[in-house]
């Protein structure tokens, strides 16, 4: 079996994998840990904003084809992250490995011994972290936040240096800003001043005595904290040098708008936190495919894909800039077909295939503008979002009553499927700690419950085969196969009571 994956894609969540058994809930919530203080630090931080906006920038010019700027904006982008990767690094497998001890201290011995075996490169880049969770009093260094402090000091770089028109200049930001300044702009060489700072600092000082001014001052640094107006500006002025270095301005607004409607992402506001504010927190926790257990084949033509041979029981319509994906997964040997498609083709499909679609959430309104037939389909309206950023699209298109129903994916994943106006169902997944969240809501009222009792119930399943469909559908989004046979993953096309999940 492989290893569980998750990831921290400069998103406002992070990912955990979901198309495979998850044997060890520990293993899921200290992977998520560990990306979770990623997050914080890109979303939290000056110097983590810089690295944000221009992985939107990327990411977008990727999705729209502008393959020069993606490259110029590529060049930035490993810059930034060879400068901050000591620091993540350190903070990140910190909080894991400070949770896998508190949680199973002869794991954690395991762990490390191991990633010095396999992995000399992190384990050489995080030797500076190992002390403190080896040290007596560790439990009362981890419990100070010191360690994340830090981590956002060395992150919160001169706001004079960051608010410079030469930015997005390659050579200017290595040569004058990463290098020559790189004690007030340079994330590494900033934690690793700090954190010696702090090591010398606690031979003389209680840990509850060092502050982060007594900090600063013994490392000689300046820091200026990073609040959500400071971040505001810093992409507003972003964008105007977008627009000086012809990068499109686009993903900026985007981040803008977005960044205005976030609550802060501060790790040093949850000392006390409240049942609500963990919850939101395992919001973010996203389960996702991360292993692709499909093969893909691309580049299809329309008339290739009538030819598949395989069983296809749905496809997706994916916005691709300008043009669109039509994916066509065959379930039975695990294929993916992907064709690159304008307007046209896509009509074609829909008049050929009366099939179920599957769609991403944030493409619906446009596509609902450009194929409005596709409001009479069988349409699953799929989202990666944390479930509370969610809750305005599910306001605004859910069906009267707001059914709702659960799946059973694995141990630790939830499918939730929740009914629309027409024949739409909005799909999601969900950790077994975030699902508490919908369980809210439904005592609530928020949602009506659709519980397990009898099959048909005349809004999910309206005739006795219908729970092959919510199978496939499942089948697609976690690229599974019809025919993998293996005793350690329970079967699919099961459908859950609540009192199951608690």
């Amino acid at each position: 079996m492989r290893d569980l994956l998750a990831q921290y894609s400069f998103q406002n969540f992070t990912q955990i994998e979901s198309n495979q058994y998850h044997s060890n809930p520990d293993e899921l919530f200290s992977l998520s840990i560990h990306e979770l203080s990623h997050m914080f630090l890109a979303r939290g931080t000056s110097f983590g904003a810089f690295n944000f906006i221009i992985e939107e920038g990327k990411k977008y010019c990727l999705e729209n084809f502008k393959l020069q700027d993606m490259d110029k904006l590529n060049l930035i982008s490993k810059r930034l992250i060879e400068a901050s990767d000591i620091t993540h690094e350190c903070l990140s497998y910190y909080s894991q490995f400070a949770y896998l001890k508190s949680s199973n201290p002869e794991e954690f011995r395991e762990r490390i011994i191991d990633l010095k075996k396999t992995d000399s490169y992190v384990a050489h880049k995080i030797h500076l972290i190992i002390d403190f969770l080896e040290d007596e009093n560790w439990e009362v260094i981890f419990n100070s936040t010191v360690l994340f402090r830090t981590a956002r000091l060395a992150m919160n770089i001169r706001s004079d240096l960051l608010f410079n028109e030469n930015l997005l200049q390659e050579e200017y930001l290595v040569q004058s800003l990463l290098i020559k300044h790189g004690l007030d702009f340079n994330p590494n060489k900033r934690f690793i001043m700090l954190v010696n700072s702090l090591k010398k600092l606690l031979k003389s000082y209680p840990i509850g005595s060092i502050t982060d001014e007594i900090l600063l001052s013994e490392a000689g640094l300046y820091s200026i904290e990073c609040s959500k107006e400071t971040v505001l500006d810093f992409f507003a002025f972003m964008r105007k040098l977008f627009i000086k270095c012809c990068f499109p301005t686009e993903p900026v607004d985007t981040v803008i708008n977005n960044t205005r409607n976030a609550k802060p992402t501060n790790m040093n506001d949850l000392n006390e936190p409240t049942e609500d504010d963990i919850l939101e927190i395992l919001d973010l926790i996203r389960p996702a495919v991360i292993n692709t257990n499909y093969n893909y084949e691309f580049h299809l033509s329309f008339d290739e894909v009538q030819s598949i041979d395989g069983i296809i029981s749905s496809f997706w319509i994916v916005i691709i800039g300008d043009m669109y994906q039509l994916i066509f997964d065959e379930i039975a040997k695990g294929t993916r077909y992907v064709i690159f498609a304008d307007k046209n083709i896509c009509k074609l499909s829909l008049a050929k295939y009366n099939l179920p679609i599957i769609i991403y959430s944030e493409d619906y309104e446009k596509l609902l503008i450009e194929f409005p037939e596709i409001d009479k389909r069988e349409l699953f309206i799929y989202t990666e979002q944390p479930y509370l950023n969610s809750k305005e699209f599910i306001k605004t298109y859910s069906s009267e009553q707001r059914e709702l129903m659960f799946y059973f994916l694995n141990n630790e994943i939830i499918v939730v499927f929740i009914k629309l106006k027409s024949n739409a169902i909005f799909t999601m997944f969900h950790t077994k700690y975030s699902i508490k969240l919908i369980y809210k809501d439904i005592k609530n009222k928020f949602f009506r419950y659709i519980n397990t009792e009898g099959i048909i119930d005349y809004v999910f399943w309206k005739e006795n085969r219908d729970w092959w469909k919510y199978e496939d559908i499942i089948k697609s989004l976690t690229q599974t196969t019809m025919f993998r046979i293996d005793p350690e993953i329970p079967p699919l096309g099961r459908r859950i009571n609540l009192t199951d999940l608690l």
